[in-house]
């Protein structure tokens, strides 16, 4: 639920003096996260409200940066006719002659929009999953959009570019094996201490570069590999000699 809407802010304020207890803590999650049932628009949902403690922090910071920096217009601002709205949601501003202006911290709303600091919101209309079962699978829904992004941008598979549905269906089979293996390769490469800060693109890059040169009777020798290619051939269990003795 955006957090710019009225009932965002309504749930919030609801539920901001008993969130923060040992019965709401969630496994895997450094916040807390609570219940309730509502009935919004006409209808019946179940509203879990959660507070990211380390969502928190950054928030009040970049709220505490804002502040300072909108003081340090206003101290520059000898004179205006209008000001732009973000500064009176900080700030009582008050004109006088002239057209200049005095101000003060309005320190009601900046207290205000601190105090909900590192909270959002999530509905469901399944009124029997908790709040745990709602974020997991939250959870698991941006891995499977990350996952289809990386299928259209990181694996260049960004259209079909075909005229039946047989060929169509083959392509994104083989796209759907190609993601997979990606997801392995990067697994192994980020349980790695050596080559955990690699990317794929690196991976990529690196082994494209090996080559083998094939001689007149047929035999083919494999040119230097790097220390680089060793390490990433190593973590992904590749015995590049064997590979090329069964090709």
């Amino acid at each position: 639920m955006p957090a710019t809407l009225k009932e965002s802010n309504t749930l919030i304020d609801k539920v901001k003096n008993e969130i923060e207890r040992s019965e709401n803590t969630i496994e895997g999650f450094n916040g807390f996260g609570i219940s309730k049932e509502i009935t919004l628009y006409g209808n019946k949902l179940k509203a879990h409200v959660y507070l990211d403690l380390d969502r928190k922090a950054a928030e009040f910071s970049e709220i505490r940066v804002l502040v300072d920096e909108l003081e340090k217009e206003l101290e520059h601002l000898n004179k205006t006719n209008t000001l732009p709205r973000r500064y009176s949601n900080y700030f009582i501003i008050n004109k006088l002659p002239q057209n200049k202006i005095e101000y003060k911290r309005d320190l009601v709303k900046i207290n205000e929009q601190i105090s909900r600091t590192g909270y959002f919101i999530l509905f469901t209309s399944n009124l029997n999953l908790t709040a745990q079962e709602v974020l997991k699978r939250y959870r698991e829904k941006d891995v499977v959009e990350k996952n289809f992004d990386q299928l259209k941008n990181d694996l260049d598979f960004k259209r079909l570019k075909t005229h039946r549905t047989d060929t169509a269906k083959g392509k994104m089979f083989v796209g759907f094996i190609a993601l997979i293996l990606r997801v392995y390769m990067l697994q192994l490469l980020k349980n790695n201490k050596i080559t955990k800060d690699y990317t794929f693109k690196t991976v990529k890059i690196e082994l494209r570069k090996i080559q083998s040169a094939i001689y007149s009777d047929g035999t083919e020798e494999l040119a230097p590999i790097t220390k680089k290619q060793r390490e990433i051939l190593g973590v992904l269990n590749v015995d590049i000699y064997e590979y090329m003795k069964n090709n």
